[in-house]
């Protein structure tokens, strides 16, 4: 990981592959890991070769999704850089391709993605009948974000509809503003379409000129994801929205009360979108000691890179001090390695009363839970990140704890009786 955020191949080279490792036939072996950050390192300058390297991996692993997703955008970078239109068609039927034979349930979830890549493809062939197609197919929160909103942008004013490009813009900046976020580059276009010199051409080749000179979104959010500083974070984000997309298309949540049940469902969507990171996700794997120190406990989803674990993740019903306390004292426990740590509690309580619980969730369970030797609550701070995170208006909770020298507790809470409120 280092090696990728550092930019640095001969780092990758060196590594030393295990001489013996466990993987299933559909996991990605330690060579293959390997080459999947050498292709990261390589997508901008030398996009051709990373396509190569990444049509190589999907042919050997084809339930990745996101080897699938870094393959097409590779190939739209390199048919940006020589504005080759054969290579975004290509791009295009291969990607068509490959979504015939992929599960629609595991597409959804990657929805975005995958929108923003077709729409990059579809503005730069000047199909604007398809961008307009495609683009009404996210939903009304994703289509006025604001990677979203500049491609939208630029196919209005290639087709001079000046006005309804700034109705978008506007529309974009009264949401994110509603939601917490001001964004600079919505208020810099937003100024450029008032200007009555500003001509429809002018802004819009400087809008494209704006996303040729960055990362593409797949790329951008690999890079930014595995940065240390905000790792813990991030998974959080990831746990969290899987959480939120899960709420919101599982009509019958309220028959799932068993916790194994929604373990399995929580692990489809997680391990989905960690595979875009190069991450795997694996659940219920024997190690560590239980709560009581007798037998051998049972952690619920492990996150890793390769074969080295950097995250656990422990999911249960309901927010009985007791109970939680238990769970948090088995995270403790589970590994050696206690850097990133995920607490999931599915709470059943009424929505109107999550507020009220998560008070005493953060006050009391946390405050009064006695902590293993060594991995105390520093200075008794709890740091509620939910507004951080962009769930500001939702039944979500998510809190940060930092334990010892370099422990991070991630606490998040789902109220699954939302919807019935």
């Amino acid at each position: 990981m280092k090696a990728f955020l550092d930019k640095d191949e001969s780092a990758i080279d060196v590594i030393e592959e295990p001489k013996s490792y466990a993987v299933t036939p559909s996991e990605m072996k330690p060579y293959d890991q390997k080459r999947f950050y050498t292709a990261l390192i390589r997508f901008e300058q030398k996009p051709d070769n990373a396509y190569n390297i990444f049509n190589d991996l999907v042919t050997n692993y084809p339930s990745y999704i996101s080897l699938a997703l870094n393959r097409f955008a590779a190939k739209i970078t390199w048919a940006k850089n020589e504005n080759n239109k054969r290579l975004f068609q290509e791009a295009l039927q291969q990607w068509e391709a490959y979504e015939k034979d992929t599960l629609p349930e595991l597409l959804e979830f990657v929805k975005g993605k995958i929108l923003y890549n077709i729409l990059t493809v579809k503005l730069h062939l000047k199909d604007y009948k398809g961008f307009d197609s495609v683009y009404a197919k996210l939903d009304k929160a994703s289509a006025l974000i604001v990677d979203y909103v500049e491609l939208r942008v630029i196919s209005l004013l290639d087709r001079k509809q000046v006005n309804e490009a700034k109705l978008i813009v506007d529309e974009a900046i009264t949401f994110n503003t509603y939601e917490g976020n001001r964004d600079e580059v919505l208020l810099n276009l937003h100024n450029k379409l008032k200007k009555k010199t500003s001509s429809a051409y002018k802004v819009a080749e400087e809008l494209k000129n704006h996303l040729s000179s960055k990362h593409s979104l797949t790329e951008h959010l690999k890079e930014s994801f595995l940065k240390p500083d905000d790792f813990g974070k991030n998974v959080s984000k990831e746990i969290s929205q899987s959480i939120h997309e899960l709420l919101s298309k599982i009509k019958s949540i309220d028959k799932l009360k068993d916790e194994n049940a929604f373990n399995d469902l929580l692990e489809i969507l997680v391990r989905t979108n960690l595979k875009n990171y190069g991450l795997t996700v694996k659940d219920q794997s024997r190690g560590g000691y239980s709560q009581e120190g007798k037998d051998a406990g049972e952690r619920d989803l492990t996150v890793l890179e390769g074969t080295q674990e950097l995250a656990i993740i422990e999911p249960l019903n309901g927010m009985a001090k007791k109970g939680v306390q238990s769970h948090i004292s088995k995270l403790f426990n589970y590994t050696s390695k206690r850097q990133y740590l995920f607490i999931v509690v599915y709470d059943y309580g009424v929505s109107n009363r999550l507020n009220e619980r998560w008070k005493k969730y953060l006050d009391d369970t946390l405050l009064s839970h006695t902590y293993p030797k060594g991995y105390e609550l520093i200075n008794n701070s709890i740091n509620d990140i939910t507004e951080e995170l962009g769930f500001k208006n939702d039944a979500l909770r998510v809190a940060m704890t930092n334990h010892g020298t370099d422990t991070e507790l991630y606490h998040i809470i789902a109220n699954i009786n939302y919807k019935a409120q």
